[in-house]
Protein backbone atom coordinates (compact mmCIF):
# COMPACT_ATOMS: atom_id res chain seq x y z
CA UNK A 1 0.00 0.00 0.00
CA UNK A 2 1.62 3.13 -1.15
CA UNK A 3 2.38 6.54 1.76
CA UNK A 4 -0.51 8.37 0.12
CA UNK A 5 -3.13 5.56 -0.14
CA UNK A 6 -2.85 4.91 3.74
CA UNK A 7 -2.87 8.95 4.41
CA UNK A 8 -6.14 8.69 2.81
CA UNK A 9 -7.62 5.66 5.28
CA UNK A 10 -6.44 7.80 7.82
CA UNK A 11 -7.82 10.93 6.92
CA UNK A 12 -11.12 9.45 6.45
CA UNK A 13 -10.86 6.82 9.87
CA UNK A 14 -10.31 10.05 11.53
CA UNK A 15 -13.75 12.00 9.53
CA UNK A 16 -15.59 9.11 10.63
CA UNK A 17 -14.83 9.41 14.30
CA UNK A 18 -15.11 12.86 14.22
CA UNK A 19 -18.49 12.43 12.86
CA UNK A 20 -19.43 9.40 14.81
CA UNK A 21 -18.66 11.76 18.04
CA UNK A 22 -20.69 14.80 17.20
CA UNK A 23 -23.64 12.55 16.62
CA UNK A 24 -23.38 10.49 19.84
CA UNK A 25 -23.97 13.68 22.13
CA UNK A 26 -25.41 12.25 25.00
CA UNK A 27 -28.47 14.01 26.92
CA UNK A 28 -25.91 14.29 29.25
CA UNK A 29 -23.58 17.03 27.75
CA UNK A 30 -20.92 14.23 27.28
CA UNK A 31 -19.80 13.25 24.29
CA UNK A 32 -20.39 9.73 23.13
CA UNK A 33 -17.54 7.30 23.28
CA UNK A 34 -14.40 7.73 21.34
CA UNK A 35 -13.88 4.38 21.12
CA UNK A 36 -16.64 2.41 19.77
CA UNK A 37 -19.23 5.69 19.33
CA UNK A 38 -21.40 4.76 22.16
CA UNK A 39 -23.80 6.82 24.51
CA UNK A 40 -21.80 7.63 27.97
CA UNK A 41 -23.25 7.57 31.04
CA UNK A 42 -22.03 8.70 34.50
CA UNK A 43 -21.14 5.33 36.76
CA UNK A 44 -23.50 6.35 39.07
CA UNK A 45 -26.27 6.61 36.66
CA UNK A 46 -26.66 2.57 36.56
CA UNK A 47 -30.03 1.98 37.22
CA UNK A 48 -28.75 -1.29 38.96
CA UNK A 49 -26.16 0.23 41.80
CA UNK A 50 -27.05 4.60 41.47
CA UNK A 51 -24.75 6.23 43.49
CA UNK A 52 -22.63 9.37 43.75
CA UNK A 53 -19.25 9.34 41.44
CA UNK A 54 -17.73 11.37 38.88
CA UNK A 55 -16.59 8.31 36.60
CA UNK A 56 -17.32 8.00 33.01
CA UNK A 57 -18.83 4.90 31.98
CA UNK A 58 -19.76 3.05 28.07
CA UNK A 59 -21.69 0.58 28.66
CA UNK A 60 -21.35 -0.96 24.99
CA UNK A 61 -17.52 -1.23 25.36
CA UNK A 62 -17.40 -1.19 28.94
CA UNK A 63 -14.38 2.01 28.78
CA UNK A 64 -14.41 3.61 32.01
CA UNK A 65 -12.76 7.25 32.43
CA UNK A 66 -12.12 9.58 35.30
CA UNK A 67 -9.30 12.19 36.13
CA UNK A 68 -7.18 11.15 38.63
CA UNK A 69 -7.00 12.33 42.12
CA UNK A 70 -4.50 15.00 41.47
CA UNK A 71 -7.17 16.80 38.75
CA UNK A 72 -9.83 16.65 41.10
CA UNK A 73 -8.66 17.01 44.22
CA UNK A 74 -9.79 21.35 44.37
CA UNK A 75 -13.00 20.47 43.30
CA UNK A 76 -14.99 21.28 46.49
CA UNK A 77 -17.90 18.90 45.36
CA UNK A 78 -19.41 16.31 43.02
CA UNK A 79 -20.77 18.84 40.56
CA UNK A 80 -17.74 20.66 40.03
CA UNK A 81 -16.13 17.57 39.92
CA UNK A 82 -17.73 16.35 37.30
CA UNK A 83 -17.47 19.92 35.68
CA UNK A 84 -14.35 18.75 35.45
CA UNK A 85 -14.44 15.73 34.59
CA UNK A 86 -16.88 16.67 31.76
CA UNK A 87 -14.54 19.28 30.04
CA UNK A 88 -11.56 16.48 29.65
CA UNK A 89 -13.70 13.94 28.52
CA UNK A 90 -15.26 16.18 25.85
CA UNK A 91 -12.36 17.61 24.79
CA UNK A 92 -10.92 15.69 21.18
CA UNK A 93 -7.89 15.51 20.19
CA UNK A 94 -8.20 17.81 16.93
Amino acid sequence: MSEETEIKQHNEWVEKQKATTEASVCSNGLLGCPFCGGKVRWCGDDPENPHDCHHINCPDCEYNFDLNNDQVQYACNLDSAKLEVTRVWNKRAG
